[in-house]
Protein backbone atom coordinates (compact mmCIF):
# COMPACT_ATOMS: atom_id res chain seq x y z
CA UNK A 1 0.00 0.00 0.00
CA UNK A 2 1.73 3.40 -1.27
CA UNK A 3 1.90 5.97 1.15
CA UNK A 4 -0.36 8.24 -0.10
CA UNK A 5 -3.04 5.41 0.10
CA UNK A 6 -1.96 5.07 3.58
CA UNK A 7 -3.15 8.75 4.53
CA UNK A 8 -6.11 8.36 2.57
CA UNK A 9 -6.59 5.35 5.10
CA UNK A 10 -5.86 7.04 7.88
CA UNK A 11 -8.37 10.09 7.42
CA UNK A 12 -11.02 7.23 7.28
CA UNK A 13 -10.09 5.24 10.05
CA UNK A 14 -10.11 8.93 12.16
CA UNK A 15 -13.56 8.86 11.21
CA UNK A 16 -14.24 5.55 12.33
CA UNK A 17 -12.91 6.17 15.99
CA UNK A 18 -15.77 7.94 16.58
CA UNK A 19 -17.86 4.90 15.94
CA UNK A 20 -15.81 2.88 18.68
CA UNK A 21 -17.45 2.19 22.32
CA UNK A 22 -15.42 2.56 25.34
CA UNK A 23 -15.43 -1.21 25.50
CA UNK A 24 -13.08 -1.33 22.19
CA UNK A 25 -10.84 1.75 23.48
CA UNK A 26 -10.43 0.30 27.03
CA UNK A 27 -6.73 -1.85 25.91
CA UNK A 28 -5.64 1.16 23.49
CA UNK A 29 -6.30 3.35 25.72
CA UNK A 30 -3.88 1.24 28.40
CA UNK A 31 -1.39 0.95 25.95
CA UNK A 32 -1.15 4.79 24.60
CA UNK A 33 -0.83 5.80 28.63
CA UNK A 34 1.94 3.42 29.06
CA UNK A 35 4.00 4.74 26.16
CA UNK A 36 3.53 8.27 27.27
CA UNK A 37 6.47 8.46 29.12
CA UNK A 38 5.82 12.12 29.83
CA UNK A 39 2.18 12.29 30.45
CA UNK A 40 1.19 15.26 28.59
CA UNK A 41 -1.46 13.32 26.19
CA UNK A 42 0.43 12.82 23.29
CA UNK A 43 2.48 10.39 22.14
CA UNK A 44 6.59 12.05 20.92
CA UNK A 45 8.90 10.39 19.15
CA UNK A 46 10.61 10.57 22.40
CA UNK A 47 8.34 8.62 23.93
CA UNK A 48 8.15 6.29 20.85
CA UNK A 49 11.84 6.11 21.93
CA UNK A 50 11.38 4.20 24.88
CA UNK A 51 9.68 2.08 24.43
CA UNK A 52 9.40 -1.79 22.89
CA UNK A 53 8.77 -1.94 19.38
CA UNK A 54 10.92 1.41 18.80
CA UNK A 55 10.89 0.89 15.01
CA UNK A 56 7.41 -0.27 14.65
CA UNK A 57 6.29 2.58 16.80
CA UNK A 58 7.97 5.20 14.91
CA UNK A 59 6.47 4.04 11.55
CA UNK A 60 3.29 4.76 13.00
CA UNK A 61 3.94 7.55 14.35
CA UNK A 62 5.20 8.48 10.60
CA UNK A 63 2.15 7.14 8.68
CA UNK A 64 0.08 9.54 11.52
CA UNK A 65 1.83 12.55 9.45
CA UNK A 66 3.14 14.26 11.97
CA UNK A 67 5.80 14.78 15.22
CA UNK A 68 3.09 13.45 17.83
CA UNK A 69 0.12 11.41 18.04
CA UNK A 70 -3.15 12.42 20.12
CA UNK A 71 -4.87 9.13 21.20
CA UNK A 72 -7.47 9.55 18.45
CA UNK A 73 -4.70 9.06 16.14
CA UNK A 74 -2.87 6.60 18.19
CA UNK A 75 -6.49 4.67 17.65
CA UNK A 76 -6.65 5.58 14.09
CA UNK A 77 -3.27 3.79 13.69
CA UNK A 78 -3.54 0.77 15.67
CA UNK A 79 -7.45 0.04 15.11
CA UNK A 80 -6.71 -2.55 12.04
CA UNK A 81 -4.76 -4.58 14.54
CA UNK A 82 -6.60 -4.28 17.82
CA UNK A 83 -10.26 -3.74 17.34
CA UNK A 84 -13.02 -6.02 15.96
CA UNK A 85 -14.96 -3.37 13.87
CA UNK A 86 -19.08 -3.99 13.70
CA UNK A 87 -20.58 -3.49 10.18
CA UNK A 88 -22.91 -1.46 11.76
CA UNK A 89 -20.15 0.84 13.42
CA UNK A 90 -18.73 1.17 9.32
CA UNK A 91 -21.95 1.98 8.07
CA UNK A 92 -22.25 4.65 10.60
CA UNK A 93 -19.06 6.30 9.66
CA UNK A 94 -19.48 5.38 5.70
CA UNK A 95 -22.91 7.56 6.17
CA UNK A 96 -21.84 10.46 7.89
CA UNK A 97 -19.60 11.58 4.98
CA UNK A 98 -22.73 11.07 2.28
CA UNK A 99 -24.46 13.94 3.25
CA UNK A 100 -26.91 13.43 0.38
CA UNK A 101 -27.90 9.51 1.00
CA UNK A 102 -27.00 8.63 -2.13
CA UNK A 103 -24.89 5.37 -0.79
CA UNK A 104 -21.88 6.86 -2.73
CA UNK A 105 -19.30 9.18 -1.68
CA UNK A 106 -18.21 11.59 -4.50
CA UNK A 107 -14.61 12.81 -5.41
CA UNK A 108 -15.88 15.99 -3.71
CA UNK A 109 -16.38 14.87 -0.67
CA UNK A 110 -13.39 13.00 -0.25
CA UNK A 111 -11.93 16.16 -1.01
CA UNK A 112 -13.74 18.29 1.68
CA UNK A 113 -12.90 15.38 4.21
CA UNK A 114 -9.21 16.06 3.46
CA UNK A 115 -9.25 19.25 3.00
CA UNK A 116 -11.14 19.35 6.69
CA UNK A 117 -9.09 16.61 8.19
CA UNK A 118 -5.44 16.67 7.00
CA UNK A 119 -5.20 19.99 5.81
CA UNK A 120 -3.91 18.89 2.14
CA UNK A 121 -3.14 21.37 -0.08
CA UNK A 122 -4.87 21.27 -3.58
CA UNK A 123 -1.81 19.56 -5.54
CA UNK A 124 -1.49 16.56 -2.79
CA UNK A 125 -5.18 15.37 -3.41
CA UNK A 126 -5.23 14.64 -7.11
CA UNK A 127 -1.80 11.90 -5.27
CA UNK A 128 -4.31 10.92 -2.56
CA UNK A 129 -7.24 10.51 -5.02
CA UNK A 130 -5.50 8.81 -7.10
CA UNK A 131 -6.75 5.71 -8.29
CA UNK A 132 -9.91 5.51 -6.91
CA UNK A 133 -13.05 5.31 -8.67
CA UNK A 134 -15.28 8.85 -8.96
CA UNK A 135 -17.48 7.67 -6.88
CA UNK A 136 -16.78 5.50 -3.95
CA UNK A 137 -19.34 3.06 -2.70
CA UNK A 138 -19.48 1.36 0.96
CA UNK A 139 -18.20 -2.21 -0.59
CA UNK A 140 -15.14 0.73 -1.82
CA UNK A 141 -14.88 2.17 1.35
CA UNK A 142 -14.69 -1.70 3.24
CA UNK A 143 -11.76 -2.23 0.85
CA UNK A 144 -9.75 0.69 1.70
CA UNK A 145 -9.78 0.51 5.45
CA UNK A 146 -8.78 -3.39 4.66
CA UNK A 147 -9.82 -4.16 8.39
CA UNK A 148 -9.85 -8.01 7.68
CA UNK A 149 -7.52 -10.02 10.59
Amino acid sequence: MGSTRIRLRQAFLRLLVQELAESQLKSLRGFFLRLDCDSDGVLSASDLGTGDGEDEMSVLLAVAGGQSLGFSDFVAVMLPFYVSVQEQQLRSAFKRLDLQSRDVLSRQVLQDMLQAQWRVAADELEDLLAGLPEELNFTDFKELLHLEK
